[in-house]
């Protein structure tokens, strides 16, 4: 609860006057409500980032097919003859795309063609809530 507090920038106020303590009775139907509240809460929160973080990978696939038709709309015209070739596709971070290179060019023994593209916009990350540059 405190960290929904903290992630929505929730003021919390100091109690001014002090209430009567519930009946015993009560008290445990009200534990019992804040126990059921408290774990449809949780549930809630691990749904909402499932969501996230499927909405993430649904814009990297977005950004990956659009990225890849275009790179095929242009080369298949120059290539009409059927030549055995593999292709395959997928997002990387940008740090990270020159240690891949170099290990791509490597397990290829230099036959490999890099075709890069970059996503425009920043894609947030779901689990640390950091705009992500990507190719």
């Amino acid at each position: 609860m405190e960290k929904e507090i903290r992630s929505n920038n929730l003021a919390v106020y100091d109690c001014v006057e002090i209430p009567e303590a519930p009946a015993p009775r009560e008290m445990i139907d009200m534990e019992t409500t804040f126990d059921k509240l408290a774990n449809e809460a949780s549930e809630v929160n691990s749904s909402l980032e499932n969501l996230k973080k499927t909405y993430f990978e649904l814009q990297e696939m977005k950004h990956l097919l659009r990225k890849t038709q275009i790179f095929f709309e242009e080369v298949i015209p120059l290539y009409p003859c059927p030549l055995r070739r593999f292709s395959t596709a997928g997002v990387i971070h940008r740090e990270k795309l020159p240690a891949f290179e170099r290990m791509l060019w490597r397990a290829c023994s230099g036959n490999v063609f890099l075709k890069q593209a970059e996503i425009e916009l920043p894609l947030e990350d779901p689990l640390t809530v950091r705009h992500l540059f990507t190719h």
